[in-house]
């Protein structure tokens, strides 16, 4: 599960002026609207916006969101649209952040000691071991292919678990989409131009279809 609070921080914070060159006032249109969403999710789900997960936000929520807002705010089409378009860009936004469990498969099974073994050496008022990388190592994405959407198929499962030193982590998301993220992949090894060319082999023969 991911806390929704730091990722639209960095979309409205960072993304979106920086990144993507929007203007203060279409910045603030953005925030504006998940203001209101965030509120109103919150209300629903009982808990504090703070604490909402991007998880939460289905498109059920989503859609009785939409409702809400023409109804009880008196909203037309065009505010309901502009809206709606704040949710997709900051959703095609997520689908391309790295989530916590990359950084974890990485220390896992890259590092001397794991973020997992300084988290608890740190609360027990251990020493830090160290977090040096055994590896030169790479991770890969996994998504979904262009032109598919429905429920996924995975090719080259097999053929990716058959090279040395390829961890392959498949989420078990049931359905697909074009660019959405379905997997990751860590590649490890001590020449990194061998590991590199490992990467590359693994884009090659995993495909996220329908």
């Amino acid at each position: 599960m991911t806390l929704l609070a730091p990722l639209i921080t960095g979309f409205l914070r960072d993304y979106m002026p920086r990144q993507r060159g929007y203007s203060p006032h279409s910045c603030e249109a953005y925030a504006y609207s998940f203001r209101l969403l965030f509120a109103f999710a919150a209300k629903r789900i009982q808990t504090k916006p703070s604490q909402l997960l991007i998880e939460q936000l289905d498109a059920a929520l989503i859609l009785d969101f939409l409702g809400h807002i023409e109804r009880e705010r008196g909203n037309g089409a065009a505010t309901r649209n502009l809206r709606l378009a704040s949710i997709k860009t900051f959703m095609r936004y997520v689908e391309y952040q790295p989530r916590p469990h990359n950084s974890a498969h990485y220390s896992i099974e890259n590092c001397v000691n794991s973020q997992f073994d300084q988290h608890i050496n740190s609360i027990l008022d251990l020493p830090l071991g160290s977090s040096k990388s055994n590896f030169y190592a790479i991770m890969i994405n996994l998504v979904g292919g262009l032109g598919y959407e429905g429920q996924v198929v995975y090719e080259g499962i097999k053929e990716a678990m058959l090279i040395d030193n390829v961890k392959l982590h498949i989420y078990g998301k049931h359905k697909t989409k074009p660019n959405r993220k379905m997997g990751h992949a860590t590649v490890l090894g001590s020449n990194l131009e061998n590991v590199l060319k490992k990467a590359k082999k693994i884009k090659e023969l995993v495909k996220v279809k329908t």
